[in-house]
């Protein structure tokens, strides 16, 4: 092997290491940008059932108050 194919070689190898450095470098930054993002949806999440339960409370209210009021107008108009 002469000289020019070894540093040809040499280059080859250390471009290689350096794209397999850079790429790893890109996926860990990645993943931990995922995993911060899925703990902001985790959060988001919770709220939006938080809210999801005080809708469901409140429209229970509303429906107990529109029975109740369709109870009394249908007892007046039995009355009357």
């Amino acid at each position: 092997m002469d000289f020019e194919l070894i540093s040809v070689l040499v280059t080859i190898v250390a471009v290689g290491i350096a794209l397999g450095g850079l790429l790893m470098t890109t996926v860990r930054g990645l993943r931990h940008e995922m995993r911060h993002e899925m703990r902001d949806i985790r959060g988001h999440m919770g709220r939006i059932d938080s809210h999801i339960g005080e809708l469901r409370e409140r429209m229970a209210h509303v429906e107990g108050l529109l029975k109740g009021l369709r109870d009394a107008i249908a007892q007046r108009i039995i009355t009357n």
